[in-house]
């Protein structure tokens, strides 16, 4: 049994020898093989193109709400003016309300899209900023008299300030981060198209 078990995986063998030795077993071995290495080109494009619209994605949302807290921030001291003018009129906190909460969902977004370190820090920085200046924002609402209520508004818009600064820092470490990203992913399409050159040469 041992010895026919033998002879048929030789058999088995000298088939497959003989079949690779004619030109129609080497075509279909040909075709074989340059399809299964564009199919890995294929599927290797896709994971690159993939991981660089992602990366440019994140870019472009950090970028959108770090921009839209400096707006927010900016625009609620005048907001404060106006309540301070006219303490009745309800309109002037609802806006200022409405841009706080803006900031709050914009820090939260920051916080899921860092990934650099750099980026990170400026998110703390500007959440503690954050903080204070609502503090602040309150401290108006308290005040007794317009001069202290004046007073606690150029505090804010003072923090506000700090905030549009820290909000340019993000912004430029997020466009440094992706610069790295871009070498990063530049070299790896480097070494992939290579190593498909080097597929197509060995399969020819």
């Amino acid at each position: 049994m041992k010895k026919l078990n033998k002879l048929k995986e030789k058999a088995i063998l000298a088939g497959k020898l003989n079949f690779l030795s004619t030109v129609k077993g080497r075509m279909i071995f040909g075709f074989s093989s340059i399809v299964i290495v564009m199919g890995i080109v294929s599927i290797v494009s896709f994971y690159l193109l993939r991981s660089f619209i992602s990366d440019f994605d994140n870019m472009v949302q950090t970028t959108i709400a770090a921009n839209e807290i400096k707006n927010s921030a900016s625009a609620i001291p005048q907001y404060l003016s106006d309540y301070i003018i006219d303490r009745d009129n309800k309109s002037h906190m609802d806006n200022v309300t409405a841009q706080i909460n803006n900031i709050d969902n914009d820090i939260l977004i920051l916080k899921k899209l860092a990934s650099d370190s750099e980026v990170v820090k400026s998110v703390n920085s500007i959440e503690r900023l954050n903080k204070t200046f609502k503090e602040y924002i309150n401290e108006v609402y308290e005040s007794k008299s317009t001069g202290e209520a004046i007073e606690k508004r150029d505090n804010a818009k003072k923090v506000a300030g700090f905030i549009a600064g820290e909000v340019e820092k993000l912004i430029s470490a997020e466009l440094s981060y992706q610069l790295v990203l871009k070498e990063q992913l530049s070299k790896l399409a480097n070494n992939t198209g290579i190593a498909v050159i080097l597929l197509i040469i060995f399969v020819s």
